[in-house]
Order: structure tokens, then C-alpha cells, then sequence
């Protein structure tokens, strides 16, 4: 049985490297659009600017509700 406490932590292991991997998704998605704004910004694409502060909410939404995400409400 000692091979079950090992599956424990490499699953805890696991799940928090999962973890740490979104946030850094998240904050390079969030980067990805402050740049995609800052250059529709510069040409004057409103639409794309519009679209980019939708995709924002709609990602801090989804951090938001998602039980997994470590971060609740």
C-alpha cells in the first residue's frame, strides 16, 4: 500500500501544476489582449477593440466560476 500514498501526491502534484499552468494562461491572455487593444487602438479598429474587452469579460468570467480555478466568487 505504500504506492497509494505515492499516487496521492504525484495527483496533487499534478493537479497544482495544472493550476499554476492556467493562471499563467490566463494572465498571457490577458496580456494578448491589452496588445490587441493597443494596436486597434492605433488603427482606429473600434471592433476590434470591442471584441478584445468581450473576450476579457467573458475570460474573467470563466476564471471566476470555475471551481478548479482556485479562485471563487
Amino acid at each position: 500500500m505504500a504506492g497509494d500514498g505515492r499516487d496521492a501526491r504525484r495527483r496533487l502534484a499534478r493537479r497544482f501544476q495544472a493550476q499554476h499552468l492556467r493562471h499563467w494562461g490566463f494572465w498571457l491572455f490577458i496580456l494578448s489582449n491589452v496588445l490587441w487593444i493597443a494596436w486597434g487602438w492605433q488603427s482606429k479598429s473600434y471592433a476590434l477593440i470591442l471584441l478584445q474587452v468581450g473576450l476579457f469579460v467573458m475570460n474573467v468570467r470563466g476564471m471566476r466560476e470555475n471551481p478548479e480555478s482556485g479562485e471563487g466568487r
